[in-house]
């Protein structure tokens, strides 16, 4: 199983342009993706060239830069941004202008139940790490406290070091 995931949901803007929502997935549990996912990765079967593709989800800028090559063909493609909506980067239509921005309410991705699991799943991962990580902190300290009585110290937790001063 690829470690990308693009799924495909027709979709319309708050104006009713029409488009197909293609939203990206990175599905192995540690949410990171390697060049070499690139190879073999295709477009979901059935896209309808003849409207516009917005490309949406979780990705480096390299993936977007593929995926944005890869709908070349399409009447226009752009990318959602959370804070403005579709952004136009590629047109072949009078119908759009390149940087025009289009409102948009997110599509109902279906089979979400898993997506979530996954989610959910990596945020208790996350969970465990840093709660490791402030277990072996809590340790250094205690033994530094012991060490070098009399001096004192900051943890700096964003940084994972300890200062002794």
């Amino acid at each position: 199983m690829n470690a990308i995931q693009l799924k495909v949901i027709p979709h319309q803007t708050h104006s009713g342009l029409p488009y197909q929502h293609l939203h990206i997935e990175i599905t192995n549990d540690n949410g990171i993706i390697m060049l070499a996912d690139l190879k073999g990765l295709k477009l979901p079967p059935g896209i309808d060239f003849t409207q516009g593709i917005v490309i949406e989800g979780k990705g480096p800028i390299w993936l977007y830069g593929y995926l944005v090559h890869e709908c070349h063909p399409a009447a226009w493609v752009g990318c959602y941004d959370p804070r403005l909506g579709i952004v136009v980067v590629s047109t072949h239509t009078h119908e759009v202008s390149i940087s025009e921005v289009f409102k948009v309410d997110m599509p109902v991705l279906g089979g979400s139940e898993c997506s979530l699991s996954r989610q959910f799943e990596s945020c208790l991962r996350v969970k465990f790490r840093f709660e490791q990580v402030q277990h072996s902190l809590e340790a250094m300290v205690n033994q530094t406290a012991r060490i070098e009585k009399g001096k004192h110290f900051k943890i700096f937790p964003t940084f994972n070091k300890l200062f002794i001063c």
